[in-house]
């Protein structure tokens, strides 16, 4: 009963509301786990993938919760239980949630879906395929993720719950924000909080601000969310993502001196403190705009070492907003430490892998950083080519509203 308790986590329990990321629930975990002792039990098996799940939002040291979740999995293979495999893999794709395993990770939800629809558990099912959804979007296969958010759209109707209405949004706004489609972005966006709310879902005020601050920075209104951010970075002390994010509003705003102070405090343990999970390649694409704009060559180093591992990933912010390919962040690391031909190479990559995500914003941007490069190197012909890459991008960032990238290519002509 106790163990049945703890998976019930945002249910009431002895007049506690106790949701995913209260700390009492891993306490309650614990103990349930104590209690199961039965070697090929099924129960056993979702209560460790569940105590992996919620130690994604507790611990930053990643070997425990993935220890718990790789032996979930192999628990709940040997039950043969159908039902009890495809819970255990829902729960423990969040703990095996790192930056470079997008193949793994869509290996497993896809397997979820199928255990689930032969088990002819629907609402399973769906989850499954929200998981697949950001698997998808992070290796890249934009048009399998398009057909898979309109069957995953069209399910969630059926079901008519809050969650999965609540997924669908995230994801549609995710999609627009990808293909520039900012206008429409922006009015899905306004209603993240009441679908969050609606669904009881935890961290709703976070993905809004993930999506507003998306939304400002292409807009050239990112000095409007220097509140909210201070705000995010008080009530979710644990997540890196929200200082980061701020130093890239000190640095929208031309507040050097703030966005050095911020920067420095990550950069002094080599940013080891990052945590290597769901929010690790959002932080080295943040992280990298603000290196660059301090001209840090040596942290420039640091950071393009830690994240050449995923140079082949869609970088995605936790499932709310997509920053096109991590071969640009790379791309711009290696233009700020110097290294020409390195970056040269990075950015030809960027451009063709965001031209095959169909994303026009971030082709722009890095036709934008590249054309920034050429300028700096000024060898035969690259003055030509920068010219030709800023044009192209001036004509995108027009179309598509994209006021900061048009004021950056003025001041650069």
């Amino acid at each position: 009963l106790l163990a049945r308790a703890a998976l019930a986590a945002g249910g009431k329990l002895s007049g506690l509301q106790i949701g995913m990321t209260d700390p009492r629930l891993i306490a309650l975990l614990e103990e349930s786990l104590d209690g199961l002792t039965a070697p090929a039990d099924p129960l056993r098996a979702r209560v460790m993938a569940r105590l992996a799940e919620a130690l994604t939002f507790a611990e930053p040291d990643p070997r425990r919760r993935h220890a718990l979740a790789t032996a979930a999995i192999a628990l709940a293979r040997r039950t043969a239980d159908l039902v009890s495999l495809a819970e255990v893999l829902r729960h423990a794709h969040w703990a095996l949630w790192g930056p470079e395993n997008g193949d793994e990770r869509l290996a497993l939800s896809s397997e979820m879906v199928r255990l689930a629809e032969a088990s002819e558990h629907p609402g399973l099912a769906l989850s499954g395929r929200g998981w697949r959804l950001v698997d998808l979007m992070e290796t890249g296969a934009v048009g399998e993720y398009a057909r898979e958010l309109d069957a995953y759209a069209g399910c969630a109707e059926t079901l008519r719950q809050p969650v999965f209405l609540y997924v669908a949004h995230l994801r549609r706004v995710m999609l627009a924000l990808l293909r520039g489609e900012f206008a429409a972005a922006e009015q899905m966006a306004l209603d993240t909080p009441a679908l969050g709310e609606r669904a009881q879902v935890e961290t709703a005020a976070q993905a809004f601000g993930a999506q507003l601050f998306h939304l400002r920075r292409e807009q050239g209104r990112l000095a409007e969310l220097e509140g909210i951010m201070h705000a995010m970075r008080a009530q979710f002390p644990h997540n890196a993502g929200w200082p980061i994010a701020l130093a890239v509003v000190y640095v929208s705003s031309g507040r050097r001196d703030d966005a050095a102070r911020e920067f420095a405090a990550l950069a002094a343990s080599d940013f080891a403190a990052l945590p290597r999970d769901l929010t690790f390649n959002v932080s080295m694409a943040l992280l990298t705009s603000v290196c660059a704009a301090l001209g840090d060559a040596r942290a420039a180093r640091v950071l393009f070492d830690l994240h050449a591992p995923s140079a082949t990933r869609c970088v995605v912010a936790a499932g709310t907003a997509p920053l096109g390919s991590a071969s640009r962040t790379l791309a711009i690391l290696a233009a700020t430490m110097g290294e020409w031909d390195e970056a040269e190479r990075r950015f030809d990559a960027a451009l063709a892998a965001n031209t095959a995500l169909g994303s026009p914003p971030w082709v722009a941007h890095t036709q934008a950083d590249y054309a920034d490069l050429l300028t700096r190197r000024d060898r035969p012909g690259d003055r030509t080519a920068a010219f030709a890459l800023r044009r192209a991008a001036a004509q995108t960032a027009a179309t598509h509203g994209m006021r900061a990238l048009a004021a950056r290519l003025d001041g650069a002509t």
